[in-house]
């Protein structure tokens, strides 16, 4: 896994971390697998943080709600891309960062 953070000699070192969470070239196939997992994995996720916020406390989690809504629409312009790369019989080339920061 590539990082920017070579070195730190203290947690006030850290500013900002980039981690390379996906890189390369996929056919339509395979592209889908990878991305379809990463957006249903977060979906999962915050379909379980929405039925413990409402199991403990009782109330909606409006921010998960929100995501799943967010993910949801971002699997259907996934899949979009993916059939029209099939059709056109071209492969995808697919970088994901995730920055992480300090706030």
């Amino acid at each position: 896994m590539e990082t920017n953070t070579e070195k730190l000699t203290s947690d006030a070192d850290i500013i900002k971390n980039n981690v390379k969470l996906i890189d390369g070239i996929f056919d339509a196939e395979e592209a889908g697998k990878v991305l379809l997992t990463l957006t249903n994995s977060k979906i999962n996720y915050h379909t379980l943080e929405m039925l413990s916020s409402k199991e403990i406390y009782g109330i909606e989690n409006v921010y998960s709600k929100k995501r799943i809504d967010e993910l949801r629409t971002a699997n259907i312009e996934i899949a979009k891309t993916l059939r029209l790369a099939r059709e056109l019989g071209k492969k995808l080339r697919i970088d994901a960062v995730i920055s992480i920061q300090y706030e």
